[in-house]
Parts: structure tokens; C-alpha cells; sequence
């Protein structure tokens, strides 16, 4: 808890966006609270976090078994070039092939 009130801090009078990551990071590692940690990711990616939309679909995937909404976040992810090369692997693994889905979606624009 007090972990998580300093990174709170950090965020408010700091503006870290870094730190919003961190709680969810706790919620998730330490306090086995998946839907609060999917929250505070959510708040990150909001805020700019470039590794946020990767932990919401590593989340989904690895505690919620939710695999319809990994695949959402990793897709997120994969746009975000600083988690691109590990969400095109968990993406494979949950049976998306990138390269198809990537030039699908290339044409839609």
C-alpha cells in the first residue's frame, strides 16, 4: 500500500506516467487483483504509457483467460513500437497471425 500511494504521488506531482504502470504492476504481482490492474494500465494508456496497452493484454491473457480481449491489447501494442516485437509473439500465440491482420488493416486506410 505504501508502494502504491508514493507512485501516486509521483504521478501527481510529477507527472509520471511511468508510475500509474507501477500500481497496476503491484495490483497484478503482489495483490492478485487483476481488474485493478487492468484499471490503472487503462489510466496509464490514457496518459501515454507506451507499455500499458501490453500489460492490459498480458493481464487478459495469462490471469483472466481472456483471449478476445488480449488480443484487442496487444493489437494496441503492436502500433506502439516500444512492445511491437513481444506483442506480435503473444498474438501468435493466441492464433493471430500478424502479418495478415497488420495488411488487413493497412488497407483499411
Amino acid at each position: 500500500e505504501k508502494a502504491i500511494d508514493s507512485f501516486k504521488k509521483g504521478y501527481e506531482k510529477l507527472n509520471y506516467v511511468s508510475g500509474l504502470t507501477s500500481v497496476g504492476n503491484i495490483y497484478a504481482t503482489s495483490l492478485k487483483d487483476y481488474n485493478e490492474a487492468i484499471n490503472w494500465y487503462k489510466i496509464a494508456y490514457k496518459k501515454g504509457s507506451k507499455r500499458a496497452a501490453y500489460n492490459i493484454g498480458l493481464t487478459y491473457q495469462d490471469n483472466l483467460k481472456d483471449n478476445k480481449n488480449a488480443i484487442k491489447w496487444y493489437k494496441k501494442a503492436v502500433l506502439i513500437d516500444m512492445t511491437k516485437s513481444i506483442s506480435i509473439k503473444r498474438l501468435k500465440e493466441l492464433g493471430v497471425t500478424y502479418e495478415k491482420w497488420y495488411s488487413h488493416r493497412k488497407s483499411l486506410f
